[in-house]
């Protein structure tokens, strides 16, 4: 008999399962990490440094606009008892990209991880974007981190 069969015949339940194997994590796996996280201000990107600060991870964090959400990301992270820090950078800026790269090194001492999430998109047909809208974008998305050369 298999053993998930075992367990359901024994009374356990799958959530029972799960919460006992998420109590017996032994360390963060990330401890004395260091991660960048672009456009980590909200969305998807806030919840990903929250991910990676709970998995022991310093996590810096980009934002282009509002500092005020940057901050409260950064600040609830550092309240859960992990390391953060906002940083204004706007990935289509090469020396925005340098320099949060830089303060992340200096604040922290070193850059393990990087997440890429920044990232922009206009809606509707790609016929109607200009030549200037679809360079943002991937200079948003990849061009600049990828070039950069302190990665």
């Amino acid at each position: 008999m298999m053993f998930a069969q075992k367990q359901w015949q024994a009374g356990a339940t799958t959530t029972e399962g799960c919460e006992r194997r998420s109590q017996r994590l032994p360390m963060p796996r990330l401890k004395d990490k260091v991660a960048p996280v672009t456009g980590g201000s909200r969305g998807i990107g806030a919840a990903i440094a929250r991910r990676l600060a709970h998995e022991g991870a310093a996590a810096s964090i980009t934002y282009s606009v509002s500092r005020q959400s940057a901050d409260a990301v950064a600040d609830g992270i550092k309240a859960d008892g992990a390391k953060s820090l906002a940083i204004q950078a706007d990935n289509a800026d090469v020396h925005a990209v340098k320099a949060a790269i830089a303060e992340t090194v200096k604040t922290f001492g070193r850059l393990d991880v990087l997440v890429n999430n920044a990232g922009i998109l206009r809606f509707g047909a790609i016929s109607n974007y200009s030549l200037e809208e679809l360079d943002r974008m991937i200079a948003v998305a990849m061009r600049l981190w990828t070039r950069c050369p302190t990665i």
